[in-house]
């Protein structure tokens, strides 16, 4: 897991085959095993636009283009079908949570924000709502309102890693060490090949005055990933404790 928005899984609605009939464009447009090159994931995408249909499904092929853009870092044409997406689906809850994602990704919190609550009033049960919007509250330093977030995410959801990892960091902006602690460590272990986590684990440890134990985990980070630890440090750096 990177430390960032996750995006949330697209299926294709199946309409009556009378209404629509399926091609392989279709399947390869919603790309369910992740496997599909993004180049031909967003031909596929824009042959199933070409193509037209009812709303839901032409609203799925937007948004499943808009994630192909927002897994390669093309964020502002990912808002751009994220829209599409939206205008013909206003309930579709997974466009605004990746349209938040997308904005996130830009630094727009202003604009992630209210998607991320658009998204949580729509499914207020999914705790992946609630994360999103633990991580702006997070990132924009209201670690208050952010916990809340993140608690609720994990009451919803025990086992939601990007929950436990925004919290380490909200705890860490709250001075509890102790629970930023208790929260990397129920995670780390499990992905240690992810910078963002190894990135929080350094915090923490510099946070609890062990600076060789952090500097060789901001180390770690960095082998793993030097572009994404980069980031990383641009975004959390000034909420580290040296």
């Amino acid at each position: 897991m990177i430390l960032r928005l996750s995006l949330a899984a697209i299926a294709l609605m199946l309409a009556p085959a009378s209404a629509q009939v399926l091609t392989p464009d279709h399947h390869t447009c919603v790309n369910a095993q992740g496997t599909v090159e993004p180049a031909n994931q967003e031909k596929a995408c824009s042959a199933v636009i070409q193509l037209g249909g009812d709303n839901e499904n032409l609203a799925i092929a937007y948004a499943n283009r808009g994630n192909s853009f927002l897994r390669r870092g093309q964020s502002e044409r990912a808002i751009r079908d994220y829209d599409q997406a939206i205008k013909l689906d206003p309930k579709f809850t997974d466009a605004y949570r990746n349209r938040g994602a997308a904005w996130f990704n830009t630094a727009a919190y202003d604009k992630a924000l209210p998607d991320y609550d658009v998204a949580i009033r729509l499914d207020p049960r999914e705790a992946g709502g609630w994360a999103d919007r633990c991580s702006v509250y997070a990132i924009t330093g209201k670690a208050q309102e952010a916990k809340a977030d993140c608690d609720k995410a994990l009451d919803l959801d025990p086992q939601h890693v990007e929950a436990q990892a925004w919290r380490t960091l909200v705890h860490l902006q709250l001075g509890r060490i102790d629970d930023a602690e208790r929260d990397i460590t129920g995670i780390v272990g499990d992905s240690p090949n992810d910078p963002s986590l190894r990135y929080l684990w350094a915090m923490v440890l510099e946070a609890k005055g062990q600076q060789a134990d952090a500097e060789g985990q901001f180390q770690a980070a960095r082998e793993l990933d030097a572009e994404e630890f980069a980031r990383l440090d641009k975004l959390y750096g000034r909420f580290r404790r040296r």
